[in-house]
């Protein structure tokens, strides 16, 4: 007999997928996708995708607004000519349009936020949240990694990310870093940012848990113990001055 997924975790994690996950039900063949947490409450995995999918589009658009206003602000040291008026009237109006989806963003996110009912897990949530440095966990550092964000370069900006002034939406890279526009010499079009969404959709909303489980321990279970360190001030300062011109290579 084949181990069930339950048995393939590991035992110290508090989120377990529901027996049959994946699979429909016997009386109205619908699809479970429940997930236990610490054993005894039940929660349906849609819930936690939206919230995660959510915080994800927030960071999005916030990345994309810390891009578009380092662009202005070096356009505007240029001497003016009519291309690069051009460019610094579009990267205004691309600007505008970013800000009006990140509110949208914020409100999609405490909407989601809000369905979480009150209790441990919600106890859980909002005291991890208390940390600015939350969300540099190994999971979702090893997420990064793998999406080939500024955790996979070693270039502590995530790391420095939690000092921002930000109240929301401070985290890993997206489609929208960047910093990781930079290293790869190209922007992604808004096409290829929703695909990005997308794809994060579809694998939260899976029949195999795995992933969903991952994220929700990263996203939702508090941690034992605190195992990230501050940045020192002046190390982040000299991380930023090797940074300072990363943005010419996209104008």
């Amino acid at each position: 007999m084949s181990p069930t997924y339950d048995q393939m975790l590991e035992p110290k994690q508090k989120f377990k997928p529901v027996r049959r996950y994946g699979k429909s039900d016997y009386f109205h063949f619908d699809i479970i996708r429940s997930l236990r947490y610490k054993n005894y409450l039940k929660f349906e995995s849609d819930m936690l995708a939206d919230i995660i999918i959510a915080e994800y589009k927030v960071r999005q658009t916030l990345q994309q607004k810390e891009t578009l206003e380092r662009k202005i602000r070096a356009l505007e040291k240029l001497p003016k000519n009519d291309e690069d008026e051009k460019r610094f009237q579009l990267c205004h109006q691309e600007l505008e349009i970013v800000k009006r989806n990140q509110g949208l963003n914020e409100q999609k996110m405490f909407a989601d936020e809000s369905m979480i009912p009150p209790g441990p897990l919600k106890r859980d949530y909002d005291a991890m949240r208390q940390d600015p440095t939350w969300y540099l966990r190994k999971e979702l550092i090893e997420d990064c990694v793998g999406r080939g964000g500024c955790c996979a370069r070693g270039c502590d900006c995530c790391k420095n990310r939690a000092f921002a002034y930000y109240k929301r939406g401070v985290g890993h890279c997206t489609a929208g870093c960047g910093f990781c526009a930079s290293e790869r010499g190209f922007e992604y079009t808004a096409g290829e940012k929703q695909r990005t969404v997308e794809q994060l959709d579809k694998m939260l909303r899976s029949h195999n848990p795995s992933y969903v489980v991952k994220m929700a321990e990263a996203y939702f279970a508090k941690p034992p113990e605190q195992k990230v360190q501050k940045v020192p001030e002046q190390v982040q300062r000299e991380k930023a001055q090797k940074k300072q011109v990363w943005w010419k290579q996209l104008l």
